[in-house]
């Protein structure tokens, strides 16, 4: 049998063993970096996945082209919102840090 990593596991056996393995309780502080982590990394990988269907149908005249280049730029739009929404997020960590 393989061994396991924590790629390959589901999310409720991952906090039943950082439960487990955890003598402490994280701090609020660690999981608020973690929260604030996690949304800049999505948001930074809509922006990105976006910009890739884009470049698939700039320069392309066709109404399908435009439909899908639209489609992506709207999800582009969508990580920019949730990029401003970490940016919130971080700033309220660093007023609670003060």
């Amino acid at each position: 049998m393989k061994d396991f990593t924590l790629e390959d596991m589901t999310k409720p056996e991952l906090i039943k063993i950082i439960k487990q393995s955890l003598a402490y309780q994280p701090t609020q502080e660690i999981m608020r970096w973690v929260r604030w982590e996690s949304m800049s990394e999505e948001a930074q990988a809509l922006m990105d996945e976006a910009v890739k269907e884009e470049q698939l149908y700039t320069g392309k005249n066709d109404m399908e082209s435009r439909a899908k280049w639209m489609k992506a730029s709207d999800k582009f739009d969508r990580g920019m919102k949730q990029s401003e929404k970490a940016d919130v997020f971080l700033e309220d960590i660093r007023r609670i840090e003060r």
